[in-house]
């Protein structure tokens, strides 16, 4: 399985779904505590650098942990 950094703004569900991948045996690293603005600030940095590297990102869906689980394991399987 490729390395993915998953990304999101604050209160998205970002640390259930590292849970829950975590869960279904998935190696996960923890979530860095910060400030809300600083947080949206490197978001939104971040979004810019992997587009402009070519990534083609993907806005996980508001949903249940185990869907958005399923949702990016998915993704990865079809080289998303």
């Amino acid at each position: 399985m490729p390395r993915v950094v998953i990304t999101g703004g604050p209160g998205v569900g970002k640390t259930t779904l590292l849970a829950e991948l975590g869960a279904r045996g998935h190696a996960t690293d923890t979530e860095r505590d910060h400030a809300f603005a600083w947080v949206e600030h490197v978001h939104k940095q971040l979004v810019q650098w992997y587009r402009s590297c070519g990534y083609a990102l993907c806005e996980v869906p508001r949903s249940p942990a185990a869907a958005r689980a399923t949702f990016v394991l998915q993704a990865l399987a079809h080289g998303g």
